[in-house]
């Protein structure tokens, strides 16, 4: 496979990309989430994701086509072993996230990872449904 370069330093990772790596079928765009996953493994780029990711990731497995209870299990482990950042939901981050839900029609959820990205002046994935960090603002 080759080499995709880190466009930079840290991403804010959707929930979605992630669970990609655990799935046991082919899915869209997998070997992309692979390719962003070992990126991470290799240093070249840190992965950052609010708390509420690893719940969706999860959730992701528990309701996904032939799930079993040990892909959980393992999926974990794998996320553990990643040292991906977790980023708390602090008041503030929840402060912030609210507003940019009721502006845009978005989840609490997805606004949650559009506003960790703009405070760690980060590009959120853009596969993430709603606005773009420097649309909040407006």
């Amino acid at each position: 496979m080759a080499m995709i370069p880190a466009v930079h330093a840290s991403h804010v990772l959707d929930a979605s990309v992630a669970a990609k790596w655990f799935a046991r079928h082919d899915e869209e765009n997998r070997r992309k989430a692979i390719a962003l996953r070992d990126l991470h493994r290799s240093g070249r780029c840190r992965l950052v994701v609010p708390e509420l990711c690893l719940l969706e990731i999860l959730d992701a497995l528990r309701f996904g086509p032939r799930a079993e209870e040990s892909d959980g299990e393992q999926a974990l482990s794998a996320l553990e072993q990643l040292h991906l950042r977790a980023e708390p939901l602090d008041w503030d981050l929840l402060r912030k996230a609210n507003p940019i839900a009721w502006a845009y029609g978005v989840t609490l959820y997805d606004a949650a990872y559009v506003t960790l990205a703009e405070k760690m002046r980060l590009p959120p994935d853009r596969r993430r449904r709603g606005p773009r960090p420097q649309d909040a603002r407006a």
